[in-house]
């Protein structure tokens, strides 16, 4: 080997070193805060619609809905308040004490009835328990919290909820905009409202 190609390698070596170490590593996305944005919403679970919300409180009691796809939820609404947006992005985390059910429903976009001029409800926003069983859910509580973004704004609620089933049945005005309504599949006795 000649002197040069001994000069050349250890050059090359070092620019390699130098580039990666500028390179670094690239930035770590940061968690969710409730803070995040430069104004902030506020924001309330409850059920029902723009005309009849109802607020949650800890430890009322909410109905689990049989769905007719034979899914299990929770039929929740939202007051949003600081926002004349039409439509907010909602993330959901739930959590059933006693059990190892969990959902975790993010990045939805729901549309926002309007109230006043900086105010709405997200209305009937179906919250799914995706193959979880009826035991898991039926008589236990669970930690509701919901994080609300509308542009660069952001607002959260959390409330501890009792999940119940007075009506074992599924209900025939359950509709999913994507999935349509009640279909010829479902046994009759099965409906709320028919006849055994």
């Amino acid at each position: 080997m000649n002197n040069k190609s001994h000069r050349v390698l250890p050059r090359a070596v070092a620019v390699l070193v130098v580039l990666v170490a500028l390179a670094g590593c690239p930035p770590s996305t940061p968690a969710p805060t409730l803070d995040a944005g430069p104004c902030a919403l506020r924001v309330s679970l409850g059920t029902g619609s723009r005309s009849a919300f109802t607020g949650l409180d800890d430890d009322d009691a909410v109905q689990v809905v049989h769905g007719f796809q034979g899914f299990l939820m929770l039929r929740l609404s939202l007051a949003v308040e600081g926002t004349a947006a039409s439509t907010v992005e909602v993330a959901w985390h739930i959590e059933v004490r006693d059990t190892l059910t969990t959902v975790d429903q993010r990045d939805s976009f729901a549309p926002l009835s309007p109230t006043t001029g900086d105010a709405g409800v997200v209305e009937d926003w179906l919250v799914f328990f995706n193959d979880a069983l009826a035991s898991n859910l039926i008589g236990h509580t669970a930690n509701v919290q919901v994080i609300v973004h509308a542009g660069a704004c952001t607002g959260g609620a959390q409330v501890r909820i009792a999940l119940r089933d007075d009506t074992p049945c599924i209900d025939p005005d359950a509709s999913v905009p994507d999935a349509g309504t009640l279909d010829g599949g479902v046994i009759d006795a099965a409906v709320c409202g028919s006849p055994p």
